[in-house]
């Protein structure tokens, strides 16, 4: 294993409050690859502190390639009580759930979202939930179906809005590398950018 980057963060200074400015982000491989360079001037970090000068958001990259909502649901259940200063959980599952234009209902993705989202609330933390990303290799016509559970729970939890990652490569196909599934280096960006443009009304200056 290498390691080209590390970041020093102290939390001991807030008291018996968990610090806010605390992020996990969870999902498969896409998550993985974009969430590598937490110091790089592109990611989700440094684009919220050129916003906020303020803060400098501490992140977890726990994307696992092939990982499907089922193995969120079982992560996360040992993550929360191995990290107990992070509080926001960034969710990005199903694009393996939906391989092979699955159809939601003959999948577990519902409950595996649910149970993901309700064990993160029942220990004061806050999940936020991005919408799967297009693709377009052929294997992935039922996203919609997928996204309608993730804006369902979104909606019925009262969470805070995740990224329309979707929508995004929807409109931006180039950002896709060639099998048409995960992004490209401009896509990893993209996804950065994405996540802290929707982000940035959590925090407040002065």
């Amino acid at each position: 294993m290498w390691i080209d980057e590390i970041a020093l963060f102290d939390a001991s200074g807030t008291g018996e409050e968990r610090p806010q400015d605390t992020w996990l982000f969870m999902g498969d491989s896409i998550v993985d690859m974009s969430f590598d360079a937490p110091s790089s001037a592109s990611s989700f970090p440094s684009l919220i502190t050129a916003e906020h000068p303020a803060y400098t958001p501490l992140v977890i990259n726990a994307g696992i390639g092939g990982n499907f909502s089922g193995d969120g649901l079982q992560d996360i259940l040992d993550w929360l009580p191995l990290h107990p200063a992070i509080t926001h959980f960034a969710i990005q599952y199903g694009t393996n759930d939906s391989w092979g234009n699955k159809r939601v209902a003959t999948t577990s993705f519902e409950a595996n979202m649910r149970g993901i989202v309700e064990a993160i609330l029942a220990e004061g933390r806050v999940p936020v939930l991005a919408r799967i990303p297009f693709a377009n290799d052929g294997d992935h016509e039922t996203l919609s179906e997928f996204n309608a559970v993730v804006d369902a729970l979104t909606v019925e939890y009262g969470l805070p809005c995740g990224p329309d990652l979707y929508g995004w490569f929807e409109a931006n196909p180039g950002d896709l590398s060639t099998d048409g599934v995960h992004p490209d280096t401009p896509g990893q960006r993209a996804i950065n950018a994405q996540w802290a443009a929707v982000m940035t009304g959590l925090y407040v200056d002065g």
